[in-house]
This record gives structure tokens, C-alpha cells and sequence, in this order.
């Protein structure tokens, strides 16, 4: 029976999922961050992979309310994101974009062939889309190519003054989950 399979999937989603209504209901009771702007405090949006060891405000320092962070698999400048970047830069001032990437990402573990061919034999369904997964093999320069896809994208020209002066800046960091991090520009 193909179902059989999938009762203990169900089970633990609806576990997972009312652990984390009861955990909402608490934060609700609780929350105290209604009066934020949307605008991030620190004039940052932060690109980053969507590895869920990946702490991005105790990784920076920064408490909630300071950042944009936007998040996919390998902290990719896909069009999505950029459409989010786009969006924290010309309708909520963000000024200081960061690209976060890490060792053990995922994407480093297979390549668009792999996974073109597992989901084909999964769902039994050529993969047309996405076009690419966007994996890679080398995280300086697949950080330097995401800064390079940020700083070159036609709408995210406009400087403005902010805290670090009259420009935008693009700043590539490695591997800030086990330690200090390495700039990458």
C-alpha cells in the first residue's frame, strides 16, 4: 500500500505543527516588538543560506528589528532575491547588503544533473523548473559571484546617504558559523 509509507509522516507533521501553534500562542502573549519599523535599524539586508544551523542575528550581533534577512538554498542572488533586495533597498533604506555563505552547504553535494535525475525518478516528472539549483563547488567564488549579481543589477544603483557615507556596499562573508568569518570582496 503506497499510503502506508506516509501515515508516519502525517503523524509527526500534525506533532510539528502543534508544537508550533503552542509556541505561538506564547510568543503572542508576549510579544513586545509591535512598535519596529519596517525599516531595519542597521540599514542591512543580509543574503544568506537557508541551512537551519545558520543563526544570522548571533552569528552579526544584531537583535531583531536590525536586518533584513533574506533566505534560499546557498544565500543564491536569484531573481526572488533580488527582488527582495530590491525592495529592502528602494522601499525600506537598506544601504549595506551582506551574502553569507558557509562550508557544509548542501548545494556543494550533488550537481542540477543529480538532482534533475532523483526527482525524475521520484515523481516519475522531467524537472523544467527551476532552470538551475544553482550548486557550486567553490564558496569564495560562488560568493563573489553573488555580490557580483547584487552590485551589477541594474536597479540596485541608486546610492543614498547612509551611515557608511554617499554608496551602497556589498560585503561577502564565509563560513561565520564556526568561525570569525572571511571577507570575501
Amino acid at each position: 500500500n503506497a499510503v502506508e509509507p506516509l501515515k508516519g509522516w502525517f503523524t509527526m507533521c500534525a506533532d510539528v505543527f502543534k508544537h508550533i501553534m503552542v509556541h505561538n500562542a506564547e510568543f503572542a502573549e508576549t510579544f513586545a516588538d509591535g512598535h519596529l519599523p519596517a525599516q531595519p535599524q542597521s540599514r542591512l539586508a543580509v543574503l544568506t543560506c537557508m541551512d537551519a544551523r545558520i543563526d544570522v542575528y548571533r552569528i552579526l550581533g544584531l537583535k531583531h528589528g536590525d536586518a533584513h534577512i533574506i533566505r534560499n538554498a546557498g544565500g543564491i542572488a536569484s531573481e526572488d532575491a533580488i527582488r527582495s533586495l530590491l525592495i529592502s533597498h528602494h522601499q525600506l533604506k537598506t544601504d549595506t547588503f551582506m551574502v553569507i555563505n558557509h562550508t557544509d552547504c548542501g548545494l556543494m553535494t550533488f550537481t542540477d544533473r543529480d538532482l534533475r535525475d532523483r526527482l525524475k525518478k521520484e515523481t516519475g516528472v522531467e524537472a523544467s523548473s527551476p532552470s538551475s539549483f544553482h550548486v557550486f563547488d567553490n564558496l569564495e567564488r560562488n560568493v563573489r559571484k553573488q555580490v557580483d549579481n547584487i552590485v551589477s543589477h541594474p536597479h540596485q544603483g541608486t546610492r543614498r546617504e547612509g551611515p557608511c557615507g554617499d554608496q551602497r556596499h556589498v560585503v561577502g562573508l564565509i563560513d561565520p558559523p564556526r568561525c570569525a568569518g572571511r571577507v570575501v570582496t
